[in-house]
């Protein structure tokens, strides 16, 4: 075992806390599965301080701040989709409101609306939805098809981040959304 060198003058409570803390560990063989456990230093207390910015990182933790979305919550948020099944959406995002047990949007090329249930748990079911009969150019079909079968196999929901996630009942994501920027 190594020899600890320390001036005893300069010691205090915590120093010498730690110095047993550190000494129990190294010479107990079972000092993972029965960790030491100290009481607070009540004599010693320990203050946190804040550490200030500096001039660099203030520019760029507000140049952050302004990629970090607002909160947002299920009912009432305007959200555009980014991936269906896994899959990243490029063009023609489909969007998402629910407001008044109602979910409204546009599908990629056409714009639907239908009854949606929100219960405990974060459940969530779509019911029929009724939609405009646009014909869609290019990919849009196919995307739009997608989207509108992915909303039959939601079974639940989950807000992140600024993000909302549905689930189907083996809790896989389905389709990812972000808040849509106002």
């Amino acid at each position: 075992m190594s020899t600890l060198k320390s001036n005893p003058q300069t010691m205090n409570r915590l120093h010498i806390t730690l110095l047993i803390t550190a000494l129990t560990c190294l010479s107990s063989a079972t000092w993972a599965k029965q960790p030491l456990i100290l009481p607070p230093d009540t004599f010693n207390p320990v203050q946190i301080l804040p550490v200030p910015p500096t001039d660099d990182s203030t520019e760029a933790a507000a140049e952050r701040a302004k990629q970090i979305p607002a909160p947002t919550q299920l009912q009432g948020t305007a959200w555009i989709v980014t991936r269906i099944n896994g899959d990243a959406i490029q063009d023609n995002a489909p969007t998402l409101t629910i407001e008044n047990n109602r979910a409204f949007g546009n599908s990629s090329c056409n714009r639907y609306t239908g009854k949606v249930t929100i219960g405990d748990n974060n459940s969530l079911h779509f019911g029929p939805t009724a939609s405009t009969r646009m014909a869609c150019p290019g990919d849009a079909d196919r995307q739009e098809m997608a989207y509108v079968a992915a909303l039959e196999h939601v079974s639940s929901y989950h807000l992140n981040q600024g993000n909302l996630i549905l689930l189907d009942k083996d809790f896989n994501k389905v389709i990812e959304y972000r808040a849509k920027e106002q």
